[in-house]
């Protein structure tokens, strides 16, 4: 059952539910020179400083139901493309409640970030996503996206 989802910016009072989402990003199988805890720390150190951010052309957005309930969040913002230097909307994260899988909120928001970078008169949308990380890059290929690098690392 899809449940009536709306978009609306963050509020002092998302801040503990976005940062609860953090352990979130780690939820696949990490390369085998990662440290769990490490990473998780690291996640959650890099959410607590993106919340805080003041980058004018940074912005963070919130799902919730028709309930007002915490579904997800979605950051974008402004980056330039290495080739060509134009600028293009970024997603710099996103992640959906556990609760919330599987209810269209990962789209809602993916769709929101689309139309926001369109009305910043931008023509491409950028992510990243980790390598191992199958499930998201099932979703975001299955929203259009297309991988265009990878990065590669070689443990010492």
């Amino acid at each position: 059952m899809k449940t009536d989802i709306q978009i609306r910016p963050l509020l002092e009072t998302d801040i503990e539910d976005i940062l609860q989402l953090t352990s979130r990003y780690a939820e696949f199988d990490l390369p085998n020179w990662r440290d769990r805890p490490s990473f998780e720390q690291a996640q959650k150190e890099l959410h607590q400083a993106d919340i805080y951010c003041l980058e004018e052309q940074s912005k963070h957005f919130v799902a919730i139901d028709t309930n007002q309930l915490f579904l997800g969040y979605i950051y974008i913002g402004i980056s330039v493309d290495f080739f060509t230097k134009e600028t293009q909307g970024f997603i710099k994260s996103l992640a959906v409640t556990k609760q919330a899988e599987g209810r269209g909120v990962g789209m809602k928001l993916l769709d929101f970030a689309e139309t926001w970078s369109r009305k910043q008169g931008l023509k491409t949308i950028v992510l990243n996503v980790f390598a191992n990380n199958s499930r998201a890059k099932t979703r975001y290929e299955r929203a259009g996206y297309q991988a265009e690098t990878i990065k590669y690392v070689k443990p010492l």
